[in-house]
C-alpha cells in the first residue's frame, strides 16, 4: 500500500476520505490504471504513462472546472492510503441516450471486498443528490461485474439498456434523486 498525502476533502465515508487529484498524484493514478486486475473491469482498459498523465490532468481540469470529476480516495488510517477514484463525468454512455453525470469507480484490488464499494458509491450519490442538486445519475459496468451489479441494485438504479462493446456487453443504469431519496429511506 503506498501513503499519500492528504488535501481537504469533498465528501468521506467512515473508512475514507474523497478529495480532488493533484500533480503529486500521477504514480498512484499510475498504480491504479495500470494495474492489470482493475482494467479487467474498467472501460478505458490498461493506460501507459502518457495516457495516465493525459487522465490526470483531465480530472483536475474538470474539477477546476465544473467542480466534478473522478477524485481520489485516500483510507481513513492513521497513514492515509490510496485507495483508487471514485466520482462524476458527465459523458455519452450508450449513443442511445444523450449525454449524462455518470458515476466511476475504480479501486486497487487490496481495497475490494469488505463493502468499500458500496460506501462510496453511496457517499458520492448523497453529494451528487444532496450538494450537487443533481436529479439523474448512470452507471455502466461490465456483465461479468456482478459486484458492479449487485452494488447498482442494493443502491436502487434501475437498468435501461444493454449495450454490445468489443471487450462483453455492458448494461447501463439510471437512478433518479426521488428514486434514491425513497429507496435510502425504505432500506433505514
Amino acid at each position: 500500500m503506498t501513503t499519500v498525502e492528504t488535501t481537504p476533502a469533498i465528501f468521506e465515508t467512515s473508512r475514507a476520505t474523497v478529495s480532488p487529484f493533484t500533480k503529486a498524484d500521477f504514480s498512484y493514478l499510475q498504480a491504479l490504471h495500470q494495474h492489470p486486475d482493475v482494467y479487467t473491469n474498467t472501460f478505458s482498459g490498461l493506460s501507459d504513462d502518457h495516457r495516465v498523465q493525459g487522465e490526470l490532468e483531465e480530472y483536475m481540469d474538470e474539477y477546476r472546472r465544473l467542480g466534478i470529476s473522478q477524485l481520489k480516495i485516500l483510507s481513513k488510517t492513521e497513514t492515509p492510503q490510496f485507495m483508487g477514484r471514485v466520482g462524476l463525468q458527465f459523458r455519452t454512455f450508450n449513443p442511445k441516450f444523450p449525454p449524462d453525470y455518470e458515476i466511476r469507480i475504480a479501486l486497487l484490488p487490496a481495497f475490494w471486498g469488505g463493502g468499500i464499494a458500496t460506501e462510496l458509491i453511496r457517499a458520492t450519490l448523497d453529494y451528487s443528490f444532496n450538494e450537487l442538486k443533481l436529479e439523474r445519475i448512470i452507471l455502466g459496468h461490465f456483465q461479468s461485474n456482478l459486484k458492479s451489479k449487485t452494488i447498482a441494485k442494493k443502491m436502487g438504479f434501475q437498468q435501461i439498456s444493454c449495450q454490445e462493446t468489443p471487450k462483453e456487453p455492458v448494461l447501463h443504469y439510471e437512478l433518479f434523486k426521488a428514486d434514491y431519496l425513497a429507496h435510502k429511506e425504505m432500506a433505514q
